[in-house]
Parts: structure tokens; sequence; C-alpha cells
């Protein structure tokens, strides 16, 4: 009994802190329309990836997902990358963002997916007709809320 009873006081802990961990909201939120089709069947999964950048290009802050891309070869989805600046930043050093697109291979999810003739060329060929964009920027527009942040402190921890 004293078990089953610590284990319902550590799922409810774990229940709640998800709860608390979720309403907190990211100080950034980039949704990327993802529309890959007939890729080589030797790419396991996609990484998109964003980040918010300061005038001088430093970055304030950044995320990436990671979509798998099933049998067919074909990804058609939104892809939601939400991140907070990092602490030495504030939301407002914020002025410009860039997001961009990795296929990773089979095998190693790290390694990105390569012309196996080259070993270095990413092999990435839109069909005829089609557009292609790898990556896409831009300003980060300026809402009244956003030029009123004021910057965050550090968590104090009680000695």
């Amino acid at each position: 009994m004293k078990t089953y009873r610590w284990a319902v006081v550590l799922i409810m802990a774990v229940f709640i802190m998800g709860i608390i961990g979720t309403a907190q909201a990211e100080d950034f939120s980039f949704t990327v329309p993802l529309r890959l089709n007939n890729l080589h069947s030797q790419v396991d999964f996609v990484r998109v990836a964003c980040h918010a950048l300061n005038n001088s290009g430093a970055v304030v802050g950044g995320w990436s997902q990671f979509v798998p891309v099933g049998p067919t070869g074909n990804v058609s989805q939104d892809v939601v990358t939400a991140f907070n600046a990092q602490p030495q930043y504030v939301v407002s050093d914020a002025t410009q963002y860039k997001c961009w697109f990795l296929l990773h291979g089979k095998g190693d999810p790290m390694s990105l997916w390569t012309d196996p003739n080259s070993g270095t060329v990413i092999m990435y060929k839109a069909k005829p007709g089609t557009a292609f964009v790898p990556m896409v920027s831009g300003p980060i527009p300026k809402s009244k809320a956003a030029v009123m942040v004021t910057p965050r402190t550090a968590p104090i921890t009680p000695r």
C-alpha cells in the first residue's frame, strides 16, 4: 500500500509541474509551413529551426523542432517553434528572425543527409516550376506590448 501511495504522489507531482510549466508562454513563437514531397528514402526526419536576432545579428533566442518523415517521403504540416530570449537579452532586443530546415539521414540523427558522391553537398532540389525556399527571414514586427517589455531578472535561490 505504501508503494501505491508514493506512486500516486509522484504522478500528481509530475502532473502539477506539467501544468505549471505549460502555463508560462514563450517570448517567441513561429509557425513554419513545411511542405516537402518525394524526399529520398534515406531522409529520416526534417529539423526546422528558428532564431530571433538583434540588430548586430547575435542570437537573442532560438529553438528547433524535429519532424519525422513517413514512408511516402512527404511532409506537410505547420511546425511551431517556440522559445524564450536568452537570459542576457530581453525580448525587445530582437529585431529580426530567421527560420530554415535541414534534412537528417537514417542511422545518425545528427548527420545531415548529403550526396553520397560528394560527402559535403546537401541535396535539396525543387521540382521544376516549384519555388524552393529553404530559409525565410525578415523583421520582427514591434507591437506596443513588445516595446514595453521589462528586463527579466535571474531567479534568486534562497539559501
